[in-house]
């Protein structure tokens, strides 16, 4: 509606716009001396001006909008229109000056030195904001949740011409919580896809390069005996979610970052395109949504249905404590030797695990101790002091490193146990044209280190899927084909976890904390995650449009 509007305004009074931007802008002389030919020259005057003319003329189209349709169409164009008409009117309100006041002025001005030059310099950016608002085509897409998913994904999208994209974060801040992630071979295979410059990415955040995940006996006869080394041959790095999320984040557009959006409805709208909600009252109109809001968000519910029994996350059955202290503090608590190499030390045994990895470019190290939470509540967070770490570790204080690692989590002013919580299989990841993706999609346990790499394929499948799409129409199909993939992907990498959670804390009844079971058990267990055709998947995903 809105270009037909415009398109017939603009041949209707885009001749006499530019007759009166010529007297405007001409000095009183000439403007007398030509006034007889001013009706002549009506009929060909689009043909014979300069283009920045035609620019001014545009502008002053989008000025008046008012009279099409009033307040709703103004409120209705993309912000750059909005902005244009905004400042023209400002323009045109100000004076001009006296030798270039028009034979018949049209509107009431004063005197003031304002000249065409002005004029087009001021109205240059008014004809490209205009043709975007009646030749465009982009489609509208939200996304919700700002962790690493969202912005991954919002990476791959703000390079795609055809889309306008909002990335919208329920916090008034964009962070992310937690202590670090772990970038497998294959989260570094998606993040070259996610991002142009994905190794000095890794390198600004201050990655650090694992020589191999090194699993360990914590307690028991065979307590300090090597269990396993996983992902010798193809490192990993592990690298502070924060950091990675700041250099997620840097090449953003902020005006296309919103913070304080917690999104609390999702309503259909005209033309089948979404109405978004928001807690502050806010709303936005949008053709896709897309879900990465993280464990507790609301999309997921609102793909699956409030009452769905998978909507709501559940206690996997373990707590853990985490820290973050100095390299120095650790290499003295836990034995240099531990740190002759940057490798990641995973100690496993009865009832829990205690992990310690090099973060922030070797001046850090991330102390987790992990534990079986025979008692797990609704709560997300409880303190945690000395006696329930020695507890929940009873039979690991003989052992290599547990006085040590205790004492290194207890270093921070209010220790506290996170509960791990994870979802329940869902039937689908996509509802008409919304979806879910990371852990708002698929949120597992953290035993194989899999979240975060699972989220950036997500949005590598979902970014070349909107790549090959130029209709709202089109939409939907194309997230039942990211649904189609990434759910049998997902799926069992997050029962692989829970499972392996199980082996690393002695669980497996068969296995116990015997480290050659142990060892059997776990040798093959990251193969089907780490040895991955990730472009073949995508290939497959695109097949299916």
């Amino acid at each position: 509606m809105i270009f037909v509007l415009g398109s017939l305004a603009f041949f209707a009074s885009l001749n006499n716009t530019i007759l009166i931007l010529r007297s405007l802008s001409t000095p009183a002389s000439a403007t007398a001396a030509e006034s007889d030919d001013a009706a002549a020259s009506q009929g060909e005057s689009l043909s014979s001006l300069s283009f920045p003319i035609v620019e001014v003329g545009v502008g002053l189209i989008a000025c008046n909008l008012p009279s099409f349709g009033g307040s709703q169409i103004i409120q209705s164009l993309p912000h750059k229109v909005r902005h244009a008409r905004d400042s023209m009117t400002e323009a045109l309100n100000h004076p001009i000056r006296d030798d270039c006041a028009p034979t018949t002025p049209p509107m009431s001005h004063s005197t003031k030195d304002w000249t065409i030059d002005t004029v087009n310099e001021l109205t240059s950016i008014y004809f490209i904001a205009f043709c975007n608002m009646v030749g465009s085509n982009k489609l509208r897409i939200a996304i919700s949740g700002g962790g690493l998913a969202g912005a991954a994904l919002a990476n791959i999208l703000f390079r795609q011409d055809h889309l306008e994209v909002q990335l919208f974060e329920s916090a008034p801040e964009f962070s992310e919580r937690g202590q670090a992630i772990s970038v497998a071979i294959n989260a570094q295979h998606a993040l070259a896809r996610v991002v142009p410059d994905a190794e000095d990415l890794l390198k600004r955040a201050g990655a650090v390069p694992m020589h191999s995940t090194r699993l360990l006996m914590g307690n028991g006869p065979a307590a300090g005996a090597k269990v396993i080394d996983l992902a010798e041959e193809h490192p990993g790095r592990i690298v502070h979610r924060a950091a990675f999320l700041r250099e997620l984040l840097a090449p953003l557009p902020r005006e296309n970052m919103h913070t304080n959006k917690k999104l609390v409805a999702v309503e259909k709208a005209q033309e089948n395109s979404l109405l978004l909600r928001f807690a502050n009252g806010s709303t936005a109109e949008v053709d896709a949504l897309i879900g990465a809001d993280g464990l507790f968000g609301f999309v997921r519910s609102h793909v699956l249905g409030a009452d769905h029994e998978a909507v709501e996350p559940v206690a996997a059955g373990w707590a853990a404590v985490h820290n973050l202290v100095p390299f120095a503090k650790a290499r003295d608590k836990l034995g240099a030797h531990l740190f002759d190499q940057d490798r990641q030390y995973g100690w496993i045994g009865d009832g829990g695990l205690m992990m310690h990895d090099v973060l922030s470019n070797g001046e850090t190290v991330q102390c987790v101790g992990a534990f079986v939470d025979h008692n797990p509540s609704k709560d997300r967070k409880k303190p945690c002091d000395c006696t329930h770490l020695e507890s929940a570790f009873a039979g690991w204080l003989n052992g290599p490193v547990a006085k040590g690692m205790i004492d290194l989590l207890l270093d921070q002013d209010e220790p506290a146990a996170y509960a791990q919580w994870e979802h329940r299989d869902a039937p689908t990841y996509a509802k008409d044209r919304v979806c879910v993706m990371g852990d708002s999609a698929h949120a597992m346990t953290p035993w194989q280190g899999s979240g975060g790499a699972i989220a950036l394929e997500d949005a590598v499948v979902l970014g070349a899927l909107f790549a090959q799409i130029r209709s709202a129409d089109q939409i939907e199909g194309a997230l039942k084909a990211y649904d189609a993939v990434r759910r049998p992907r997902a799926q069992p990498i997050a029962a692989s976890s829970r499972l392996t959670g199980c082996i690393m804390t002695g669980l497996v009844e068969e296995l116990g904390t015997d480290p050659i079971k142990m060892h059997d058990a776990l040798k093959d267990r990251w193969n089907f995650i780490h040895d991955f055709d990730l472009g073949k998947h995508v290939a497959d995903a695109i097949a299916m449009l």
